[in-house]
């Protein structure tokens, strides 16, 4: 299979900008934030606090996304800042089409749901 650098992949796999409420278990550590966007490869987690994660995340590190909803996804940590992290999904890539659509019903159901 041929090398794909990062720019090219998120061609390959389009993203879905979203915000849903989301935790990120790695080792001991739980932390709140929102799911920022999801591909069928992975997604981007925005921590509620800048820094919130320091010193106890790094990439590379394996762990779970609970969304909302959802249920739990597991994967690891293939990007780290203060403010986020992009996770990428350890699971078949059928699971990871059934994920991102999960995902996007819940999501369209949200907002389908009128203002009170």
């Amino acid at each position: 299979m041929p090398n794909i650098d990062e720019d090219s992949d998120r061609r390959i796999h389009e993203r879905v900008d979203l915000q849903r409420m989301m935790f990120l278990r790695v080792g001991e550590a739980t932390f709140m934030g929102l799911l920022h966007d999801v591909s069928h490869s992975g997604a981007k987690f925005v921590f509620d606090e800048t820094g919130a994660a320091d010193g106890q995340v790094s990439t590379g590190d394996d762990g779970v996304i609970v969304v909302d909803g959802i249920g739990e996804v597991p994967g690891s940590v293939a990007r780290f800042n203060k403010d986020s992290v992009v996770f990428t999904f350890s699971i078949s890539e059928r699971a990871q089409e059934e994920v991102v659509a999960n995902i996007m019903i819940a999501q369209n159901e949200m907002d389908l749901k009128p203002v009170s």
